[in-house]
């Protein structure tokens, strides 16, 4: 809970015996190495906005002075942690979310002045190459890429008909692991709708589209769980990921905009950048006064 902090002396003793074993430990602690992973991922993408908006409130500040100020700012939510009963602070969670914001104070860093809409269409040309690879990883993070399987009628007989209820899995666990379950899943189907928009730009539609290709292909690896022996289908993930695939997708032009204003704003602005951005100009300095 968000305002469960210890305020009182019992409080404190039994979150200070709790941390004992909280600190040293990895997120996702029990699960397998891969998901532990992509918990570690999702974590750091979390904290690259925060080196963006800090990066943008401080346009005139050194790169430098900017990095060790999203450092404060991890240090500081990692020490506000401490003193929440029920939360999480991981010692190594200093580091990659200080990495996830400095990333995003290098990202806003790097974007001064640069024509972003150009670069748009530059990325959309690798998408037919990542289309292989980010099948093979997604096979590879459902754990279907092993030589062992089932028969159609051993994989059938596995299941319980309990499975086949709206979002069973949740249910039978915390809160904790459904929504780390949950973060993972999204992460792992969004990139469809951001392949998806990468191809079809600024001026179609895709949010449906998107959606289908994440269901369909989060329902084909649900399947192939089922086949497989030690694994268990959780048939309420293609929902989650045609939703991620789809708020990807219907995400992805504010954001670009957003980044084109900043690029805009915040470097040495070009003809080209100028006539897109007018009111992101900077105005002209008037000529001094000189007296006649």
């Amino acid at each position: 809970m968000p305002f469960d902090i210890t305020l009182s002396v019992g409080d404190l003793a039994a979150r200070a015996l709790e941390l004992f074993s909280i600190l040293g430990s990895v997120p996702g602690e029990g699960h397998n190495a891969t998901y532990q992973l992509l918990l570690v991922i999702a974590d750091t993408l979390t904290a690259i906005p925060l080196g963006m908006y800090l990066a943008v409130r401080g346009r005139q500040r050194t790169t430098r002075r900017l990095v060790w100020r999203a450092i404060g700012v991890v240090f500081l939510i990692f020490v506000a942690q401490l003193f929440v009963l029920g939360s999480e602070p991981f010692l190594v969670s200093l580091i990659y979310r200080s990495a996830g914001a400095i990333m995003g104070v290098l990202f806003i860093q790097r974007i001064k002045g640069k024509d972003l809409r150009k670069r748009h269409y530059y990325f959309s040309r690798y998408v037919p190459v990542t289309i292989p690879i980010y099948l093979l990883l997604v096979m590879f993070v459902s754990g279907v890429l092993s030589s062992q399987w089932w028969t159609l009628s051993e994989g059938t007989s596995a299941l319980e008909p309990r499975q086949f209820l709206p979002f069973w899995n949740f249910y039978i666990v915390s809160k904790a692991h459904a929504a780390q379950s949950l973060v993972v899943t999204s992460m792992i189907y969004a990139p469809i709708g951001v392949m998806v928009w990468l191809r079809r730009g600024f001026w179609s539609s895709g949010t449906t589209f998107s959606a289908f290709l994440a269901f369909t292909l989060s329902l084909l690896m649900e399947f192939a769980r089922m086949m497989k022996p030690g694994l268990r289908p959780d048939f309420s993930d293609p929902v989650i990921a045609a939703i991620a695939a789809g708020v990807a997708f219907k995400a992805l032009p504010f954001l670009w905009r957003m980044f084109e204003r900043e690029a805009a704003r915040s470097g040495t602005l070009d003809s080209y950048i100028a006539s897109m951005h007018p009111q992101a100009a900077a105005p002209a300095a008037e000529e001094p006064f000189v007296p006649a």
